[in-house]
């Protein structure tokens, strides 16, 4: 093999060298001046923004544009490196997105799409548009990004996509996670937002807040938090899995772990038959999931159930008329057998009956104006029903499944899905 004489090798390294420090000037350019739009695919949307599918570039510093061609930037679509097809058969991956360690997303950006950033593992550092008004599933998984920071202005993070009625991870699976920092305007973090962040220890929540939702912080890091006073509602599931639930745990006394005074987070005890104290409001989701429960004494007072028996081994419950929310849900409640419903009750929503397999008796009170998607599916024990008259619509796959289902008594003249009743053999006249 032929040496290459040192005047060579130095005429190589200073080249370059010379590239790279190129290189690094234009990337240092477009980061304060915005990517040109050749690096990136998008599409003009009917409301005349655009949402931009595809970025193209190799740059260690990306600053999407708030504009392109004079229409602003509104949406950052799905996995942001690669470019599908209609057909979803993937046509293109940039690989050299792993290149990129900071982004910044204009302000003009109010949704973020499900893992929009996935696929860029070198990320350390992204901002938050004070824009943002929705973001779907794991838009920063598999990031380096230690930091978040929220601008003052957003009320609601982790929103604004929804799957079976749920928002989803919206910020899980950000391993490198450390901090997050709240603005003193946020009133609502969404379901799961922050799940699944082993790193993140330590949160502190604005006193404003008013609505966690279920999951938010579960299978995280977390060892430390505060709970604002001011919380309207606060779910379930918040802190499973993490040191900070155990840290609750052992320092309850009794069966229950209440926040706020008021708010039943966790049933902790192995009594069958169970007693909710008078002092409580509240019960967050699958409160008691897994628990040895089969009945409950729910006092007057209680005003929210919510999915606090899902999972859960009860048979028989009879609901306070105080109960005054929607979102009761009893999904997998595979022995309970008979519910009485507060009468107040105007809505079954989606799914709150499925799989309630020895479900056999329930009276829905009139004033319920809608019975929601799978309500009732695979309730394979129940045999009748009847529909008040104030029911106006029943949702697909409402009773599908109830194999014993023999008799429907519809009082008024409801919407009803055509597969409303798929799968109820026993059902001779189908409405």
């Amino acid at each position: 093999m032929k040496k290459i004489s040192a005047g060579k090798r130095r005429a190589i390294i200073i080249t370059g060298a010379v590239l790279l420090a190129i290189y690094l000037i234009v990337s240092v350019v477009f980061w304060f001046t915005g990517m040109p739009k050749t690096f990136f695919r998008y599409k003009v949307k009917e409301d005349n923004t655009i949402s931009i599918d595809y970025y193209s570039g190799f740059f260690p510093l990306l600053r999407i544009p708030d504009k392109i061609d004079g229409l602003p930037v509104t949406e950052i679509d799905t996995r942001l490196n690669e470019y599908y097809k209609v057909n979803d058969h993937k046509e293109r991956t940039n690989y050299l997105a792993k290149l990129t360690v900071a982004v910044h997303i204009p302000d003009s950006v109010e949704i973020l799409h499900s893992n929009a950033f996935n696929g860029f593992s070198s990320l350390t550092y992204v901002n938050i548009p004070s824009g943002l008004r929705s973001t779907e599933n794991e838009v920063f998984a598999g990031t380096k990004v230690r930091k978040l920071v929220f601008p003052e202005g957003i009320t609601e993070i982790g929103v604004g996509y929804e799957e079976n009625g749920l928002n989803y991870d919206s910020f899980a699976y950000m391993k490198q996670l450390r901090k997050v920092v709240f603005p003193e305007s946020l009133k609502k973090i969404g379901n799961n937002a922050f799940s699944d962040c082993p790193r993140l220890r330590k949160v502190t929540l604005p006193e404003g807040l008013e609505k966690i939702e279920f999951g938010a912080f579960q299978k995280s890091g977390l060892t430390e938090i505060n709970i604002p006073k001011n919380l309207k509602k606060i779910g379930g599931c918040l802190f499973r899995e993490t040191p900070f639930e155990k840290k609750l745990e052992n320092k309850t006394d009794g069966d229950f772990i209440i926040l706020n005074g008021d708010t039943i987070y966790k049933y902790i005890g192995k009594d069958e038959n169970v007693i909710i104290p008078d002092n409580i409001t509240s019960i967050c989701d699958r409160a008691f999931q897994g628990s040895p429960i089969r009945s409950v004494t729910i006092p007057e007072g209680v005003k929210k159930v919510g999915g606090a028996f899902e999972f859960s081994g009860i048979e028989k419950i009879e609901l306070p008329d105080t109960v005054e929310d929607d979102d009761l849900e009893f999904y997998y409640c595979i022995y309970l057998k008979d519910i009485r419903l507060p009468e107040n009750t105007t809505k079954i929503r989606n799914r709150a009956f499925k799989e309630c397999y020895s479900l056999e008796n329930i009276v829905l009170p009139e004033g319920i104006t809608e019975i929601g998607a799978d309500a009732f599916d695979s309730c394979r024990s129940l045999e009748r029903i009847v529909i008040p008259e104030s029911v106006t619509y029943i949702g697909s796959d409402a009773f599908t499944g109830c194999t014993s289902l023999k008799e429907v008594v519809i009082k008024g003249d409801p919407v009803i899905e055509e597969n409303a009743f798929n799968g109820c053999s026993l059902l001779r006249d189908k409405p």
